[in-house]
């Protein structure tokens, strides 16, 4: 698997998916209904002044996430 920029393709809404932050971080995320990304384990958003979302890195690449292991 490769990481893909979201300069380059974006995944579709709903679907969990690895993503990788400017901050160095990796998390699973996806993206809602309005578009927007959420994080689905420990990295929290922050918000600013006029609360709009933020994290504190940006994302910059994504990932399919793999199969799960076969019994």
């Amino acid at each position: 698997m490769q990481w893909i920029s979201v300069k380059d393709e974006i995944p579709k809404i709903g679907y969990d998916v690895l993503v990788y932050l400017s901050s160095n971080e990796i998390s699973i995320g996806f993206r809602n209904l309005d578009g927007d990304w959420k994080c689905t384990d420990t990295i929290e958003p922050t918000y600013d002044y006029s609360g709009t979302r933020f994290y504190d890195g940006s994302i910059t690449h994504w990932m399919a996430l793999p199969e799960p292991p076969k019994e």
